[in-house]
């Protein structure tokens, strides 16, 4: 069984070898982000194999990973992309749900992700109208105005 301070020094080992692997290669990444992700990755693998993990703290590390992804792509994408961060978010989190192999209502969750990409999708086709403009650029200011 993995416990909690295992995982933390795993994480916090693989952070610094992460980093002094970057140096030597000269190439730049978020040693955080891929720290958390091996973690995620391999106490998965072990999950899937039958290794006792709990499930709970696989879950954060994974909805850790959606959290870093969703921020990682807000950094790249325009801003007018960033209005599809809410769906983005929780298709992420039901990924991570079902990778996980917990039984829910997952068709009915995947139909409400549908409609909320629709309906983000139709917002954004008619942003430029004023008043669905406003309701767009508060969405989109919602993270970076705090």
């Amino acid at each position: 069984m993995s416990t909690i301070p295992t995982i933390l020094a795993g994480i916090t080992g693989i952070f610094f070898l992460l980093l002094f692997i970057q140096r030597l290669v000269g190439r730049t990444f978020c040693a955080l982000c891929a720290s958390v992700s091996l973690a995620w990755l391999t106490l998965f693998v072990l999950y899937r194999l039958g290794q006792e993990i709990d499930p709970a703290i696989l879950g954060v590390l994974m909805g850790a990973s959606v959290t870093g992804a969703l921020y990682m792509l807000s950094g790249k994408l325009p801003e007018r992309f960033r209005l599809f961060k809410l769906p983005f978010f929780l298709s992420g989190i039901l990924a991570v749900y079902a990778l996980l192999g917990i039984q829910g209502d997952m068709l009915s969750a995947t139909g409400l992700l549908l409609v909320l990409w629709t309906v983000f999708a139709a917002a954004y086709a008619v942003r430029h109208q004023p008043a669905m403009g406003r309701v767009v650029q508060r969405i989109i200011a919602c993270c970076r105005d705090w």
